[in-house]
Protein backbone atom coordinates (compact mmCIF):
# COMPACT_ATOMS: atom_id res chain seq x y z
CA UNK A 1 0.00 0.00 0.00
CA UNK A 2 2.63 2.45 1.05
CA UNK A 3 4.54 2.45 -2.57
CA UNK A 4 1.00 3.23 -4.27
CA UNK A 5 0.99 6.27 -2.49
CA UNK A 6 4.33 7.97 -3.70
CA UNK A 7 3.02 7.05 -7.49
CA UNK A 8 -0.18 8.29 -6.73
CA UNK A 9 1.20 12.00 -5.58
CA UNK A 10 3.74 11.88 -8.58
CA UNK A 11 0.91 10.99 -11.28
CA UNK A 12 -0.88 13.69 -9.86
CA UNK A 13 1.66 16.03 -9.43
CA UNK A 14 1.53 18.12 -13.48
CA UNK A 15 -2.33 18.23 -12.44
CA UNK A 16 -1.44 20.31 -9.18
CA UNK A 17 1.12 22.03 -11.38
CA UNK A 18 -0.98 23.33 -14.01
CA UNK A 19 -4.00 23.72 -12.13
CA UNK A 20 -2.48 26.64 -9.61
CA UNK A 21 -3.51 29.99 -10.57
CA UNK A 22 -6.97 28.77 -12.35
CA UNK A 23 -9.97 30.42 -11.39
CA UNK A 24 -7.97 34.04 -11.24
CA UNK A 25 -8.97 36.15 -14.62
CA UNK A 26 -5.71 37.69 -15.80
CA UNK A 27 -6.58 40.94 -14.94
CA UNK A 28 -6.82 40.26 -11.29
CA UNK A 29 -3.40 38.76 -11.76
CA UNK A 30 -1.97 42.28 -13.29
CA UNK A 31 -4.22 44.14 -10.94
CA UNK A 32 -2.10 42.29 -8.00
CA UNK A 33 1.24 42.99 -9.01
CA UNK A 34 0.66 46.74 -10.16
CA UNK A 35 -1.05 47.50 -6.68
CA UNK A 36 -4.62 48.87 -6.96
CA UNK A 37 -5.64 51.85 -8.73
CA UNK A 38 -8.03 54.57 -8.36
CA UNK A 39 -11.51 53.85 -8.70
CA UNK A 40 -12.31 58.40 -8.80
CA UNK A 41 -15.70 57.14 -7.87
CA UNK A 42 -16.37 59.18 -4.32
CA UNK A 43 -19.64 59.76 -2.42
CA UNK A 44 -18.21 61.64 1.00
CA UNK A 45 -16.17 64.69 1.49
CA UNK A 46 -14.69 66.55 3.69
CA UNK A 47 -11.84 69.10 4.82
CA UNK A 48 -9.57 71.15 7.04
CA UNK A 49 -6.92 73.44 7.42
CA UNK A 50 -5.78 76.02 5.13
CA UNK A 51 -6.63 74.22 2.31
CA UNK A 52 -7.05 70.60 2.66
CA UNK A 53 -10.46 69.10 0.90
CA UNK A 54 -10.55 65.61 0.42
CA UNK A 55 -12.89 63.17 -1.18
CA UNK A 56 -13.95 59.45 -0.08
CA UNK A 57 -15.33 56.07 -1.53
CA UNK A 58 -18.29 54.54 -0.02
CA UNK A 59 -16.08 51.78 2.43
CA UNK A 60 -13.28 54.91 2.54
CA UNK A 61 -10.58 53.01 1.32
CA UNK A 62 -9.79 55.49 -1.36
CA UNK A 63 -9.21 58.95 -0.55
CA UNK A 64 -8.57 61.55 -3.16
CA UNK A 65 -6.67 64.85 -1.04
CA UNK A 66 -6.19 68.03 -2.72
CA UNK A 67 -3.73 70.11 -0.59
CA UNK A 68 -3.12 73.59 -1.51
CA UNK A 69 -1.19 77.02 0.57
CA UNK A 70 -3.88 79.61 0.22
CA UNK A 71 -1.25 82.23 1.41
CA UNK A 72 1.34 80.93 -1.79
CA UNK A 73 -1.53 80.33 -4.12
CA UNK A 74 -3.65 83.35 -3.11
CA UNK A 75 -7.03 81.52 -3.59
CA UNK A 76 -9.13 83.94 -1.20
CA UNK A 77 -12.42 84.99 -2.73
CA UNK A 78 -12.04 84.25 -6.87
CA UNK A 79 -11.92 80.81 -8.03
CA UNK A 80 -7.94 80.84 -9.30
CA UNK A 81 -7.04 77.76 -12.23
CA UNK A 82 -3.91 76.02 -11.75
CA UNK A 83 -1.83 73.56 -13.73
CA UNK A 84 -0.72 70.93 -11.93
CA UNK A 85 2.61 70.50 -13.81
CA UNK A 86 3.93 73.99 -13.21
CA UNK A 87 2.52 74.61 -9.52
CA UNK A 88 5.47 73.84 -7.61
CA UNK A 89 4.55 70.70 -4.77
CA UNK A 90 5.58 73.01 -1.99
CA UNK A 91 2.38 75.10 -2.63
CA UNK A 92 0.19 72.51 -4.11
CA UNK A 93 -0.80 69.07 -4.28
CA UNK A 94 -3.23 66.72 -5.37
CA UNK A 95 -2.93 62.68 -4.44
CA UNK A 96 -5.26 59.44 -4.07
CA UNK A 97 -4.74 57.45 -1.46
CA UNK A 98 -5.49 53.55 -1.74
CA UNK A 99 -5.83 51.26 1.68
CA UNK A 100 -6.40 47.89 1.84
CA UNK A 101 -9.07 48.68 4.73
CA UNK A 102 -10.47 51.87 5.83
CA UNK A 103 -7.68 54.01 8.21
CA UNK A 104 -8.97 54.18 11.61
CA UNK A 105 -7.79 57.72 11.52
CA UNK A 106 -7.28 59.99 8.67
CA UNK A 107 -3.68 61.05 8.65
CA UNK A 108 -4.13 64.21 6.63
CA UNK A 109 -6.84 66.43 8.94
CA UNK A 110 -5.88 64.78 12.63
CA UNK A 111 -3.24 65.02 15.35
CA UNK A 112 -3.60 61.47 15.52
CA UNK A 113 -0.80 59.30 13.90
CA UNK A 114 -2.04 56.43 13.01
CA UNK A 115 1.12 53.56 11.61
CA UNK A 116 -2.14 51.46 9.53
CA UNK A 117 -1.90 55.01 7.65
CA UNK A 118 1.65 53.70 6.15
CA UNK A 119 0.02 50.76 4.41
CA UNK A 120 -1.02 52.56 1.25
CA UNK A 121 -0.84 53.22 -2.44
CA UNK A 122 -0.43 56.48 -3.56
CA UNK A 123 -1.13 58.21 -6.93
CA UNK A 124 -0.03 61.48 -7.04
CA UNK A 125 -1.53 63.83 -9.90
CA UNK A 126 1.06 65.43 -12.77
CA UNK A 127 -0.76 67.30 -14.81
CA UNK A 128 -4.04 68.57 -15.49
CA UNK A 129 -6.19 71.39 -13.91
CA UNK A 130 -7.02 72.15 -10.46
CA UNK A 131 -9.94 75.56 -9.63
CA UNK A 132 -9.86 76.31 -5.95
CA UNK A 133 -12.58 78.55 -4.95
CA UNK A 134 -12.02 79.72 -0.85
CA UNK A 135 -14.59 81.82 0.50
CA UNK A 136 -12.82 84.83 3.19
CA UNK A 137 -13.48 83.55 6.40
CA UNK A 138 -15.91 85.17 8.91
CA UNK A 139 -14.43 87.05 11.67
CA UNK A 140 -17.62 87.06 13.40
CA UNK A 141 -17.94 85.50 17.19
CA UNK A 142 -20.52 82.89 15.41
CA UNK A 143 -16.92 81.47 14.15
CA UNK A 144 -14.70 82.00 16.64
CA UNK A 145 -12.48 78.70 14.39
CA UNK A 146 -12.14 80.89 11.51
CA UNK A 147 -13.88 78.26 8.85
CA UNK A 148 -15.00 78.79 5.86
CA UNK A 149 -16.30 77.09 2.83
CA UNK A 150 -13.89 76.10 -0.10
CA UNK A 151 -14.93 74.43 -3.56
CA UNK A 152 -11.70 72.66 -5.69
CA UNK A 153 -12.58 70.98 -8.72
CA UNK A 154 -10.15 68.69 -10.68
CA UNK A 155 -10.04 68.35 -14.19
CA UNK A 156 -7.81 66.22 -16.91
CA UNK A 157 -6.29 64.95 -14.18
CA UNK A 158 -2.84 62.30 -15.17
CA UNK A 159 -1.92 60.28 -11.57
CA UNK A 160 1.42 58.33 -11.26
CA UNK A 161 2.02 55.83 -8.84
CA UNK A 162 5.40 55.32 -7.36
CA UNK A 163 6.29 52.39 -10.03
CA UNK A 164 5.74 54.93 -13.23
CA UNK A 165 2.39 53.71 -13.77
CA UNK A 166 -0.33 55.78 -15.15
CA UNK A 167 -4.52 56.37 -14.57
CA UNK A 168 -6.20 59.56 -16.18
CA UNK A 169 -9.31 60.39 -14.61
CA UNK A 170 -11.89 59.99 -16.85
CA UNK A 171 -14.53 62.93 -15.61
CA UNK A 172 -13.85 66.55 -13.57
CA UNK A 173 -14.08 66.11 -9.82
CA UNK A 174 -15.86 68.79 -7.53
CA UNK A 175 -15.04 68.42 -3.37
CA UNK A 176 -16.69 71.13 -1.46
CA UNK A 177 -15.81 71.44 2.12
CA UNK A 178 -15.72 73.26 4.99
CA UNK A 179 -12.09 74.08 6.11
CA UNK A 180 -9.99 76.21 8.42
CA UNK A 181 -9.24 75.44 12.12
CA UNK A 182 -11.12 72.33 13.44
CA UNK A 183 -10.71 70.48 16.34
CA UNK A 184 -8.96 67.05 16.08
Amino acid sequence: MSRGVPWLAVALLPVALTSCGKGNPPDVLLQLQNGPQPTFQYEGSGGCGDVTVYASNHDGTELLVVWADKEKLGVEGLPKTFDLAATPEQALSVSVDIYSQKPKHFSHCTDIYDRDNENRVRWTARSGKVTITAAKPDAGAANPNRTYRANVELENAAFDDEHGNRVICPKTITIEATVGWLPG
